[in-house]
Parts: structure tokens; sequence; C-alpha cells
């Protein structure tokens, strides 16, 4: 049996099985450049097992997510009112500089990602600093460096002008989803005084790179403000769109999208189960996770009207199994599809209730996001009931065969039909966070899922 395990150690640590593993299987040039760490299946992992798992999720984070970002965040509102839908639309442009720290032993936490924020305001240059801990609530995926965590305000607020609101904000939840080497997409959720859900911020932001610093990723300046500001006055940054080039890019999605097909996928669940036990003071919960992988399926049914379900199916695991917090039939009403011809097709939005007006999703662009509409308390105990949060984005994988073939004026079907990926292939990567009653994170997935469109011809 304990070498049965192993075999399956060394099997999925394999950098063949992160190519062939969901999402990669579909993105023929890879993305990402997958770390060395191990899918540890044991139930509780040594301390040794831990220690490694740590220094690894530190690096993938430091070496992906280190350096100048520049961003554009579009915020909304939902109120009380179920039917009134998606509200007061903003964005604002932005640049932004993450530095990753490392603390010293003994501390409470592993260390801190610190992010400065420069954005301009009636020709007047705005700059605010704030900080995340890397902590138990930190969840991560080690192979392409996407995250997920709760927001520390006491160490400074996401600012006004970019989150859209001055309300005061109780609670904050933010998923970074790694779509690129040099692209990523960020979802603020941020909760108000009454647990409320009050506003919603999407961040698409790509990296900066210097012709100086392109080669050179060993440069971690001490002074962050400094490093902005070199960043903004240097005339040889240049975007990282412009240096990097896939086949693989973000598309947009509707409701007609989701479903005109059954989407197939597989989970990496994080278990944070271990974080919470026997926690003493000054030992820090950060990378303290058991793990495991599962088979997920989600369809989703609409009558083109206002009635809308999604089915989850989950098949065998391997380890650490996904939360049952996730309804195995999820009932919703479409409230707003915003898909008035004046709009840009960017910027029509889809907004669904489900579960009785429990939870909200929103389809904006090339992203869906799904959360509570309210962190209610139980009447029985004075605790918080278990909830979960989804972010996930959504690529279509350009063929470049069909792209030639237009080039040449080929015949394209024909072409499309002789390759192995069809030209409307859609992926889908997603992070989900569950919470216990506690209100404490419990698990973390990264999902990847390909969709596999309906036939609706009639077989003869």
């Amino acid at each position: 049996m304990i070498t049965l395990l192993l075999v399956i150690q060394m099997m999925m640590a394999t950098d063949a099985y992160v190519k062939d593993f969901g999402l990669r299987k579909i993105l023929q040039n890879k993305l990402f450049l997958p770390c060395n760490t191990e899918l540890r299946m044991s139930p509780f992992p040594d301390a040794s097992e831990i220690a490694k798992q740590q220094r690894e999720t530190y690096q993938s984070l430091h070496e992906y997510h280190e350096g100048n970002w520049r961003g554009k965040a579009k915020s909304f509102l939902i109120t009380d009112d179920v039917m009134a839908g998606i509200l007061d639309v903003k964005e604002m442009s932005y640049q932004t500089s993450i530095g990753i720290r490392r603390f010293e032993e003994d501390n409470d936490a592993y260390g801190s990602l610190q992010e400065t924020l420069s954005w301009d305001d009636h020709n007047n240059t705005k700059i605010t600093i704030r900080e995340t801990l890397l902590s138990e609530s930190m969840d991560v995926d080690s192979v392409d460096s996407s995250y997920s965590c709760d927001l520390a305000f006491q160490k400074g607020d996401l600012p006004s002008d970019i989150s859209g609101t001055h309300s005061l904000v109780k609670f904050g939840i933010e998923h970074c989803l790694a779509v690129s080497d040099y692209e990523r997409m960020r979802c603020f959720l941020l909760y108000g005084v009454e647990d409320e859900l009050i506003r919603v911020v999407i961040c698409d932001e790509s990296k900066l790179v210097t012709e100086k610093n392109l080669d050179d990723t060993s440069i971690i300046p001490d002074d962050r403000m400094e490093q902005l500001q070199n960043t903004i006055s240097s005339s040889t940054t240049k975007d990282a769109k412009e240096v990097e080039e896939n086949n693989v890019r973000r598309v947009l999605i509707n409701l007609f999208s989701l479903v005109s097909g059954v989407w197939l996928g597989d989970g990496v669940i994080r278990d944070h189960s271990l974080s919470h036990l026997k926690k003493k003071k000054n030992i820090n919960g950060f990378a303290k996770w058991s793990m495991g992988v599962q088979k997920l399926t989600t369809l989703y049914t609409w009558d083109y009207q206002k009635s809308i379900q999604e089915r989850n199916t989950f098949g065998r695991c391997i380890g650490a199994a996904l939360s049952s917090q996730i309804p195995n039939i999820s009932v919703g009403n479409v409230i707003d599809t915003s898909y008035s011809r004046t709009k840009r097709i960017q910027d029509r939005m889809t907004l669904i209730d489900f579960e009785l007006a429990t939870y909200v999703t929103f389809v904006s662009g090339s992203v869906l996001i799904k959360a509570p509409r309210i962190l209610s308390f139980s009447h029985v105990k004075d605790e918080l009931q278990p909830f979960y949060t989804e972010f996930a984005v959504f690529q279509k994988s350009d063929n470049n065969n069909v792209l030639r073939a237009v080039q040449s004026k080929r015949d394209v079907n024909e072409v499309i039909s002789q390759s192995k990926l069809s030209s409307s292939e859609i992926v889908c990567s997603k992070l989900t966070r569950f919470y216990d009653s506690s209100g404490r994170l419990s698990q973390g997935a990264s999902s990847f899922f390909t969709r596999k469109e309906i036939d609706t011809r009639k077989k003869n």
C-alpha cells in the first residue's frame, strides 16, 4: 500500500502530469513553468514536508508576482433589492508594484505581500500601500502561482478610487488567477458592516517589463516607493503583452457560452484543516495543507428566460476531497443580462441569483464570480454559516493552423477538421474558497475545465 502511494505521488509530481492535467492539456504552448511541488496525499504531512511546502509556495509567489503591473479596475454595486441588478459601474486605471518578503522565524505569518498602488486623480498622482500577510488564510496554487486570501484591512484598505466605494468594509476576499506568464486577473469581494456584499472589483493586470531587467529577475529593491516611481518614469518600460506571444487568449462569455456544453474538469484541493490543529502563538499556518485531486463536471441548463440550473458532479478523488458545501443541484433566476446593444460587448454583464438569493453570480467579460450575498449568522448558534466563493476566467485556444489558413485564404473548415484542437475550444480555470462555521478558511481549490459542446444534431 505504501509503495502504491509513493508511485502515485511520483506520477503526480512529474511534468508530464502537469501537461496532461485539465487546462494544461489544452494549452499547447505551456504558459506556466511548474515548480517542484509534489502532490502529497498523506492526510497529515510531517514537519519536513510542511517546511518544504512552505518554501516552494513562497518561491512560487515571489517569482511570478514580484514586480510592476499595469491594471484596470472595474467595480460595481448590488443592493438588498434582488431585482435591482448591477448598479454604479466604475472604472479606474492604475499601476502597482508588488514586493514579497520573508519574516524571521517565530512569527504569526510566514511573510507578507506588499502592494504599492499608484493612479492619477485630476492630474495628481496618488500613492497608497497595502499589505497582505502570508498566513493561514492564504491559499496558493504553487504550479501557476494563483492565490486567494482574506483582505487585511488593518494593514491598508483597498483605496476607494479603485474599489469605487467610500463605505466602510468589514470583510473582504481577494482572488488572483494567473492567466499567462505576464497576465493575471483579480477579484475583490467587499462586505459591509452588516455582512452584506456591497462591492465587487475586477482587475485586469499585465506585467511591466523593462529592457534593463527583462532577463534579470534577481533585483529585489528594498524601497517599494522608489521602485514604483522608477517604473513610472522609465522610458523603456513595455507592457508585457508586447513581449509575449502565445496562441491562448481570454474569451468573452455569456449565458449561451455556459449552457452550450458540459464542463469537464479536474480539481486540486488544498485542505487547510491541518493549520487549525493545536495552533500555538507565533506558529504560522501558511501553506500547511494536505492535498488531493478529484474529477469534476458542471452542467448549466437554462430555459432562455429566467430559470437556470447548475448541476455539479463530483467524481473519484485521491487524497482530500472537495467540500460538500457546493450543492449537486443549484437553482437560480436570471435577474439582469445587460445585453443592450448600446454597450460594448466587454461591458455587458449578467447577474444570477442562486439558492433563493443566498448566492449571487456575475458574468462579466471573460470572468465568472459566485459569492454569498450576506455572510449570515446562525439563528441557533452565534457562528457563521459555512459558505464558499468562486472566481473563474475563461480562455480560448486560437489554432495557429486556422490563422495561417485565413492568411493564405485556404479552406478554414478543412483545416479545422484536420486539426487536433477545435478553434471553438473554450477552457476555464477557477479558484474556490470554502469557509467553515467559525469563519476560517477550511479548503482552497484550483479547478481546470474544458467545455465539451453538446451535439444537438439528430442521429440518422
